[in-house]
């Protein structure tokens, strides 16, 4: 604003200049002696006019030339915020196709003699009741109630417990008062504790134990298989000296709403 009103004003004092300098050669070609007489002393003060005129002029230039050099930077600016966000979305979308081909490649190269069934899963909580995953293999596929269902491999985490031609509905062993056979085994050691893991809803699990027995955050459990697979972590150890045992609590390592695929086997 503050250069635009300086423009104006360089602007409109060279054009009233100019209206005086032409009034005075109008009277110099009417009366040339007395159009010199006037004119002559006002020369010098016209050579400065015109060289204020000049300053103000250059000045707003060079400050019109600021202005279009700050906007030019401003869009450069945002139109290289505008390029970051778009390659750091094409890192999040790599960072999912790499994970998902790791979980592939852990399938196909595990070394057993069990049928497995690669699947989809198509629906999950809330969309599905309480711990239950929908499956988009059934019994075309080869599924059958009571498989085993795992994730990323070595992750169990449920059972086929509904059948159809077309999917299948896995009740995850988090699933409310869904009682399931573990081991738990602590870091660095080969000692094993049989126990019976009870569901809690939402992914949660709790183990009852005596007090009498160690168990420490970190431990891991696993279902009591000749080849066991993980089933948790043990997060948090509540010991009830009154009643004298202690709740283990813990949740199935995975992260139901990123699951995408579900290994169904015998």
């Amino acid at each position: 604003m503050k250069t635009t009103l300086r423009q104006n004003k360089g602007s409109a004092a060279v054009k009233l200049f100019a209206l005086v300098l032409a009034v005075f050669l109008l009277l110099a070609v009417i009366n040339t002696s007395a159009g010199r007489a006037v004119i002559s002393p006002l020369m010098p003060a016209a050579e400065i006019a015109f060289q204020k005129a000049r300053e103000i002029k250059d000045w707003g230039n060079a400050n019109i030339s600021a202005l279009e050099s700050k906007k030019n930077i401003q869009k450069e600016n945002l139109e290289l915020k505008e390029k970051n966000a778009e390659l750091e979305a094409k890192i999040l979308i790599c960072d999912v196709f790499r994970r998902e081909n790791e979980e592939l490649k852990s399938f196909f190269s595990r070394d057993n003699n069990k049928k497995s069934i690669l699947s989809v899963v198509v629906s999950r909580p809330p969309q599905s009741p309480y711990d239950i995953l929908i499956i988009d293999a059934g019994s075309d596929d080869g599924v059958k109630n009571g498989m085993a269902a795992t994730a990323y491999s070595d992750v169990f985490i449920g059972y086929a417990v509904e059948v159809f031609p077309k999917t299948s509905k896995i009740k995850l062993l988090s699933f409310p008062s869904e009682e399931t056979n573990v081991y738990i085994q602590s870091v660095g050691s080969e000692t094993r504790i049989s126990a019976i893991a009870i569901g809690k809803g939402g992914g949660n699990m709790e183990i009852k134990l005596p007090n009498s027995i160690e168990i420490n955050s970190g431990d891991r459990i696993t279902n009591a298989s000749v080849f066991p697979l993980l089933i948790g972590i043990v997060e948090k150890v509540e010991v009830n000296l009154l009643e004298s045992y202690q709740t283990i609590l813990f949740r199935l390592p995975i992260n139901i709403q990123e699951l995408k695929y579900v290994i169904v086997q015998d």
